[in-house]
């Protein structure tokens, strides 16, 4: 928990591991509930918020952007509320792709997902296995 307010975009740590579980993660041994709205995600490392913070917030996640396919990395214990990556809608795909880590992105195309730019005039090219 936060405990006076913090701007959105603020690095709150660095962190290069990390284990997911079907609602949540842990970092440094403290967890990080999920949540459709979360306020924080990680970027390259970093624990970034996605919003501002409100006075004692706890920080949230959101796991779809850490699993592709929840349904199977746990199949009995997955939450129905965070089905992974997979089942988002393709233009929530296609807004959030930058949040989400290059093993996440590996998987949805090699499920056949294809990542689109905004602009006409930018082509996306795959890149191996990132």
């Amino acid at each position: 928990e936060t405990t006076e307010p913090v701007p959105a975009s603020t690095v709150l740590f660095d962190c290069t591991q990390y284990s997911v579980h079907p609602s949540h993660i842990e970092i440094f041994q403290s967890t990080i509930p999920h949540s459709n709205d979360a306020n924080s995600v990680l970027v390259e490392g970093r624990l970034v918020t996605s919003r501002p913070l409100r006075d004692h917030e706890q920080l949230t996640v959101n796991l779809c952007f850490f699993v592709y396919d929840m349904e199977a990395m746990f199949p009995d214990s997955f939450d129905p509320a965070c089905r992974g990556f997979k089942y988002l809608e393709d233009d929530v795909k296609q807004r959030n792709l930058y949040l989400c880590e290059p093993p996440l992105r590996a998987d949805a195309m090699r499920d056949g997902w294809v990542v689109r730019s905004t602009n006409e005039q930018v082509l996306i090219r795959p890149n191996g296995d990132m």
